[in-house]
């Protein structure tokens, strides 16, 4: 897990952070996609090239187009929420492409993300309907939040299956966690209120769940390809 391309992943991660802090807007529009670049990179070098791992391989290219697409005007904002909804349903159908059998645990989890969806959505809705300029979002940002609550419910699913390990599935859900927040950070500051230093919060929540999330999924394909051999 541990090579060359992590360390170069995690020394731009640093840039872009500082770029971000020190409003360091060139080094911001280079950093920022060459951070999930790297990643990608590093994470075909760890991953098993088969299986769920595909499909987290397709998220982290398509949360590269949506970081590409957020770095332009706001007329391309929904571009880059489109990539992001790819990436959700990709790292979704990752998680779920070995399912064990369903359990008691599996319901009450999915009670409680329904109830968390339900709350957000309210929310949501609410606080777009304010502004002429933000109803048009209404429908996609409901969309996209239900895609983000399916992937963290998948995530954290993983906590309770036997198919992954201690490791690989905390790893996954505090990664799913950490999107989810980064996500919920960015709505805040764009659509409700804006708060100090919110664009390097939302980059930090987001480059650590991606990071987490990456290397539980590489974890989990080598678990699961030794067990089969």
């Amino acid at each position: 897990m541990l090579n060359f391309w992590l360390f170069l992943t995690i020394l731009l991660i640093a840039a872009n952070w500082t770029a971000v802090w020190r409003g360091w807007r060139k080094v911001n529009s280079f950093t920022k996609p060459t951070v999930l670049f790297l990643m990608s990179i590093w994470f075909w070098t760890v991953s098993v090239p088969e299986g769920p791992a595909l499909w987290f391989g397709l998220g982290l290219f398509f949360s590269l187009l949506g970081d590409i697409f957020l770095l332009f005007s706001h007329r391309y904002f929904i571009y880059g929420l489109t990539a992001f909804f790819i990436m959700q349903v990709a790292y979704m159908i990752g998680f779920n492409c070995c399912l064990p059998p369903i359990s008691a645990p599996f319901w009450f989890l999915l009670i409680a993300q329904i109830c968390v969806w339900a709350a957000i959505i309210k929310v949501l809705v609410k606080t777009l309907s304010v502004k002429p300029t933000h109803r048009k979002m209404i429908f996609p940002v409901v969309i996209y939040a239900a895609a983000l609550n399916a992937m963290l419910f998948s995530a954290l699913w993983t906590l309770f299956r036997s198919d992954w390990t201690a490791l690989a599935s905390g790893l996954a859900a505090s990664g799913a966690l950490l999107f989810f927040s980064s996500d919920i950070l960015l709505a805040l500051d764009r659509f409700d209120h804006p708060f100090p230093h919110a664009r390097l919060w939302v980059r930090i929540t987001y480059h650590l769940g991606q990071l987490a999330l990456a290397a539980g999924a590489a974890l989990y394909g080598q678990h699961i390809g030794i067990s089969l051999f």
